[in-house]
């Protein structure tokens, strides 16, 4: 399986989270010294992320090659709007996000 990295995000809490082409989130969690691999098997729509971005209030907003998906890192679950939900975009690129001030994401 080819994967590699598609995105860095440091959270309040001081950890690590790292958007994986072919393999999901991972976790780095520093002080408690923990790596977590959150996929298909948590919930996720797509293990092909192109991008994480997080909100004001803390939740996770994955790109990914079959949609869009959020997660909460409080109790580690995932909303996913597939296009099927109405996503107009055909498909994401990797590595491309970007947040605004206030809650809009691209």
């Amino acid at each position: 399986m080819d994967t590699h990295i598609t995105s860095i995000l440091h959270d309040t809490r001081d950890r690590i989270w790292i958007g994986i082409f072919g393999g999901g989130i991972g976790l780095y969690d520093m002080e408690k010294g923990l790596i977590r691999i959150y996929d298909t098997k948590d919930g996720l729509h797509d293990n092909n992320v192109c991008m994480l971005l997080k909100d004001d209030n803390n939740q996770i907003w994955l790109s990914t090659l079959s949609g869009i998906s959020k997660f909460n890192p409080e109790n580690e679950t995932f909303v996913n709007y597939p296009y099927s939900a109405g996503i107009r975009v055909h498909e994401f690129t990797p590595h491309a996000g970007l947040k605004l001030s206030g809650e809009t994401l691209f």
